[in-house]
């Protein structure tokens, strides 16, 4: 477990003094077929204007291809990362008004190697020439292309997200994170296998929420 504390000059502007939290790295110690999970956390920031926090990862430092939006939570499991890379992450947190501040000090995390894969070095070795991407949707919506996709190493692969009249597109879910709103998800250099998942949601639920009883 690593302990890291952040203070962003972003953050003065954003709510008027100077934020600190701490980001934890939890490594579960699971690993399964599809690789690894870990728990981000951190300390709850008590300025009341402040809306949530964002979580930044990707495998090439300072180079983040996934943003998780968490809200006003203050942790994140993130599981399926490939087991045998190095993630590197970083935090901000948001106002109300959509300002974000600064990212916080990168935190690196090695995932462990499966014993199992070991005896396979040899095989690995040679190259994979191919992996394959899991597509597929909710009910009321639709990903495009869907089902088990075969991509070549190397190679990039988009997907888009449509819902059917009267909903919208409440998450996707990416390599077992969750990332809210988006309509089309592009994977860069493939080099693994990944998966992503569309949930759809009626776009009444969103005017019923607004809804003010009457006295």
């Amino acid at each position: 477990m690593h302990r890291f504390s952040i203070s962003s000059p972003c953050v003065r502007s954003l709510i008027g003094i100077v934020a600190f939290f701490f980001l934890l790295l939890i490594p579960l110690g699971v690993q399964h077929a599809h690789g690894a999970s870990l728990t981000l956390a951190w300390d709850p920031n008590p300025d009341a204007n402040l809306a949530g926090y964002k979580v930044y990862y990707g495998t090439a430092s300072g180079s983040y291809s996934i943003v998780v939006d968490v809200g006003n939570w203050t942790s994140l499991t993130i599981s399926s990362l490939e087991a045998g890379k190095t993630y590197y992450f970083a935090a901000t947190a948001y106002a109300a008004s959509g300002e974000e501040s600064g990212k916080s000090d990168e935190i690196r995390y090695d995932t462990p190697v499966p014993v199992s894969s070991l005896s396979s070095t040899a095989q690995a070795s040679n190259g994979k020439n191919s992996y394959t991407i899991n597509a597929s949707a909710g009910p009321d919506g639709s990903i495009s292309p869907s089902g088990n996709i075969t991509v070549m190493r190397g190679f990039s692969k988009t997907f888009i997200i449509r819902p059917q009249f009267g909903y919208r597109i409440s998450r996707v879910n990416i390599d077992g994170a969750y990332i809210n709103y988006v309509t089309s998800h592009t994977f860069k250099q493939i080099n693994a296998n990944h998966t992503i998942r569309a949930e759809f949601e009626p776009i009444w639920n969103i005017y019923r929420k607004k809804i003010i009883p009457s006295p």
